[in-house]
This record gives structure tokens, sequence and C-alpha cells, in this order.
């Protein structure tokens, strides 16, 4: 009987630690990305599950997650990674982490409602992802920070660089061009994804602080991005170097919005990855880091200036 009730007591700890989106002591969760598949790219990280290198940053009404992995050197840059939005997650970015780790002090953040970051209860705006993720950067570093995003993670990044350019050093921004009002549908219908990837969401309601508000995010998400529209005007503000990369097949940023962009920046580079969609960075993972690490270590040199 008692060790009977031992046993219980344990599991009403860890459902308690899980309910709060925390890990037991030592314990991370085995990381997917959505729609992941055997054949694709994984990380053997656990990227956005780590007990040992997970921290909050405070906001005005949210706790924003993150991850710091430090270099041995301590002068090594640091590089801001942010993921995709909806069903993105820190671990899709895992491979390129891999891939950088060797070069700079790495911080993986979790945008606001999704992984371990928390909703909030303010309605979201281009302002707030600016906001999250200077929050992130001032917690870490204080100072300037390099930053490598993808989709919704390359526009909060030019969020950041238009609010607080003194933060910003420079920016790769993956498949993330100019942007028209209605391009994205108002909502998405969740029953339909979890059913595409039952694991994945599995996953998600366990590590998520407020998983019973899933759909409400996810609702109020896309109604923001169908509202959204990020222009010439926008971009021409950014005043940090930016590469700009996108499959040459990418359906969420077509190379026209791409070559859009790189016009509208003072100083901006474009690489399409031949044969690839919008997740350009797992198979053709080689192609950009070959053109993200001497970017992003300002080996490239910016031809313009304007």
């Amino acid at each position: 009987m008692k060790k009977s009730y031992r046993l219980l007591c344990l599991l009403c700890l860890l459902a308690c630690l899980a309910g709060m989106g925390l890990s037991a002591p030592g314990q991370a969760e085995e990381m997917r990305y959505f729609m992941q598949s055997e054949s694709e790219y994984a990380s053997p990280t656990p990227y956005g599950s780590s007990a040992e290198n997970g921290f909050y940053a405070k906001t005005a009404d949210a706790r924003i997650y993150y991850e710091v992995y430090r270099h041995s050197d301590e002068k090594a840059p640091w590089l801001l990674m942010l993921h995709g939005g909806g069903v993105g997650s820190a671990y899709e970015l895992g491979g390129l982490a891999d891939a950088l780790r060797p070069r700079f002090n790495i911080v993986l953040m979790n945008t606001r409602g999704h992984g371990r970051s928390e909703i909030g209860a303010t309605q979201m705006t281009f302002r707030q992802k600016a906001d999250d993720a200077a929050a992130v950067a001032r917690s870490v570093t204080g100072g300037k920070v390099r930053i490598l995003g993808f989709s919704d993670g390359a526009y909060s990044a030019y969020a950041l660089a238009i609010y607080y350019p003194e933060l910003v050093e420079r920016i790769v921004a993956i498949g993330a061009g100019t942007l028209e009002a209605g391009f994205f549908p108002p909502k998405l219908d969740l029953a339909a994804l979890k059913k595409m990837d039952p694991e994945f969401f599995e996953l998600q309601e366990r590590i998520r602080p407020e998983p019973s508000r899933m759909e409400e995010f996810l609702n109020s998400y896309m109604a923001f991005w169908n509202r959204m529209s990020v222009n010439e005007e926008m971009l021409g503000k950014i005043a940090a170097p930016v590469l700009l990369v996108a499959g040459d097949r990418d359906d969420h940023a077509p190379p026209e919005t791409m070559l859009r962009a790189r016009s509208a920046m003072k100083n901006a580079q474009l690489l399409l990855v031949p044969g690839q969609g919008h997740m350009c960075f797992t198979r053709g993972l080689d192609i950009v880091k070959a053109a993200a690490v001497p970017f992003l270590t300002g080996q490239i040199p910016q031809e313009r200036t304007e």
C-alpha cells in the first residue's frame, strides 16, 4: 500500500510540473517538429525542452521561454534563433543550431504562444513581436545580437530591427519577403492539423503552459497574419545588414516577394536555394550554412550601402 501511495504521489508531482510547463530535474521531452518524418533531418539535442538550458524573460503580460547554449569561447558572438509560427517550434531549427553552435553562443527562443512560452492577455501586434524578442535579447546579452529567423521568426527579426535597431547587428531571414494583407487565411482547423501529426500535438499539449488555449491562440495568430502587411516602406527602415534566404519553390514567401524585400532594404543580399520550398534549411542545410556563417561573422562584404 505504501509503495503504491508513493508512486501515486510521484505521478501527481510529475503531472503538476508538466501542467506548469516545467520539466522534472534532469528530464527532457523527446522533441519533434511538425510533420517530421524519419527521412528528414532531426537533431539529437531536444531543443525546446531543456531543464538545464531553459530560462524565462518577463514581458508586460507573458513569460517568454528561451534556451542558451554557450560556446567555450566567451568572446564568441551571440546568435538569437527564432522559429516559424503556428505549428513552429524551436526544435525545427535543430539542424541549423547544431551546425552553428561551433561558431556562436546560441539563444533559441519559443515565440509567444509556442512551446513553453505563455500566450499572454493582449492582442497580437507587430510591435509585440519586437518587444518579446527584445526582452530575451536583453536578458541574455544586454547588447546587440545577430539573428537567424525563419518565417514568422524572420518577420519578428524585422520587427526587432525596426523598433529596436540598437539591439540588432545583422539578420539572416529565411522565408519572409514582402507580404500583402489577405495572403494567409484567417483561420486554421486545429482538428485537421492534429490528424496530420498527432504526435507533435500530443507533445505540445504536454509542454505548453496553457494547452487549453491552443485553439484560441491559433485563431488569433492566423487573424493577425491575415490582416498583416509587410511592405517596402516598413522594410526600408531596417538599417542592419540582412541576408534573405528562401527556397525557389517557397509558396509562403515566393521569390518575387523576396526580390521586392531585397530592393526595399538598405543593405540586403538574397540567396535562393534551388529545388527547395519553405523549409529550405532542412534538405538545403549545407547551402544555407555555407552562406549564413560567413554573413553572420561579417566575412561577406556588403555591396549595397545606400
